[in-house]
């Protein structure tokens, strides 16, 4: 199991669960079709909110996304988008640790690790958007990151065909824009996209970790008080 190295990503949700992971400087469009990259046969067409990709050995894209910034995933079959419910996480066989209060203090974040039956465990945030104490079941999930290596026996999609495995070039196309931030640690490629194409506080964004050109890790943050509440 390698470890990956996520510089300052704990610290960062506890004190504010909408500071972004990645910095960049680069603005990009919330409505944006997908750039060709230098690759042959290549052929990327846009038809209406559906977007196709077809690569040279890698299997077509069919997504139902309206866009790649919409923060949707499919968790052992329960498709949710961020921000979201709790409860869909429960709905996909992850439970809280036993050592957590059952309850979230008002206007108040909690990051910790759900576990699931099988020994899996994933990073997620819940946030607590009214002024009165919630159940955690009650509560936002705004922040989840799902890892190969501490949940691989959990089955994760974003689209038809991205998942742990997919290559760096497809989830390139699926994006259609340069990462705001592009980082390779300790082996590990990191792609951050910022939904605005502009890193602030309380920005929506996602991660992409690639290890061999294989996705291994998706990290996905939105800011829980501009969309769904509890």
């Amino acid at each position: 199991m390698k470890h990956k190295k996520i510089i300052a990503l704990t610290a960062t949700l506890v004190l504010s669960f909408g500071v972004c992971a990645g910095c960049g400087n680069q603005k990009a469009a919330e409505n944006t079709t997908v750039t060709a990259m230098e690759q042959e046969p290549t052929d990327v067409t846009v038809i209406g909110s559906s977007v196709s990709v077809e690569l040279e050995g890698e299997n077509e894209i069919e997504s139902s996304w309206e866009n790649p910034f919409s923060f949707q995933v499919s968790v052992n079959d329960v498709v949710m988008a961020l921000p979201a419910p709790v409860q869909q996480m429960l709905d996909a066989g992850f439970i809280f640790p036993t050592n957590l209060e059952d309850t979230l203090a008002a206007d108040s974040t909690s990051t910790f690790r759900m576990e699931s039956t099988s020994g899996d465990t994933i990073l997620i945030t819940l946030v607590n958007t009214t002024q009165e104490e919630l159940p955690l079941e009650d509560c936002t999930l705004s922040f989840l990151m799902l890892d190969q290596n501490s949940a691989e026996n959990t089955e994760i999609a974003l689209t038809d065909d991205i998942t742990y495995g997919t290559s760096e070039a497809v989830v390139r196309k699926f994006m259609g824009v340069e990462p705001n931030d592009e980082i390779i640690d300790d082996g590990v490629t990191h792609l951050t996209y910022h939904k605005n194409g502009d890193p602030q506080e309380f920005a929506d964004w996602i991660e992409f970790q690639f290890e061999d050109g294989g996705l291994t890790a998706v990290l996905m943050q939105v800011n829980a008080y501009g969309g769904y509440q509890a």
